[in-house]
């Protein structure tokens, strides 16, 4: 037997530091755990996935070349900030170390 648990965002949804916890609250017994993230910084995230990693694991991302490399600053401090939430929630479910943890992105 398998047990899943599903650590995501949740899209299109904006709920308040206060409304946050009931929304953990009523998932967590469907062993679904939300990671909340600022907007802007999971725009960011996704940016730099669609325009930078998965062209660099495609092909050679060209546009990089004439990127604003403030820009790029800014969609990796999102796209890592997602990821750490990613790490903390995991954490937070105190995996086992024979636990299997499996990372998938749509990209």
């Amino acid at each position: 037997r398998l047990d899943v648990q599903w650590v995501g965002v949740l899209y299109n949804v904006t709920l308040s530091a206060e409304e946050q916890p009931v929304a953990r609250r009523l998932l967590e017994p469907f062993s679904c755990f939300p990671v909340f993230i600022e907007e802007e910084q999971l725009h960011f995230a996704e940016e730099i996935a669609a325009e930078v990693l998965w062209p660099l694991f495609h092909y050679i991302p060209l546009s990089m070349l004439d990127a604003d490399i403030d820009m790029v600053h800014k969609r990796w401090e999102g796209y890592t900030a997602l990821n750490t939430r990613f790490r903390d929630t995991v954490l937070e479910l105190a995996p086992l170390h024979t636990d299997l943890v499996w990372v998938h992105d749509y990209y």
